[in-house]
């Protein structure tokens, strides 16, 4: 998002003003289908959404994103780590009565 403004900053510096609409209905389309809640909200507004507000969105998105992955992973490695730990477990020592 950070580029994207920098290079509609640069245009503007050479009198190519893109509408600030356009400029967020572009983000909007370069969004994967993982951002569709986002580009849903985005869209369904009475009031077009401000690329401040778009921005805060996009990062909310990827750190939610980020969480359940790093919550999946997580949980498929202590799966893994108990797994292994039973198979390496001792079995009782036979008794002496046996």
């Amino acid at each position: 998002m950070q580029a994207i403004k920098i290079k509609a900053d640069e245009l503007a510096t050479f009198g190519k003003l893109l509408d600030a609409e356009d400029l967020i209905e572009k983000v909007l389309e370069g969004l994967d289908d993982t951002f569709q809640p986002v580009i849903n909200a985005a869209n369904s507004r009475e009031t077009a959404i401000t690329f401040d507000e778009l921005h805060e969105k996009l990062i909310n998105k990827e750190l939610a994103l980020h969480n359940s992955s790093s919550s999946v992973s997580v949980t498929a490695y202590s799966t893994h780590t108990q797994r292994s730990n039973q198979r390496f477990q001792r079995s009782p020592a036979p008794s002496a009565s046996q």
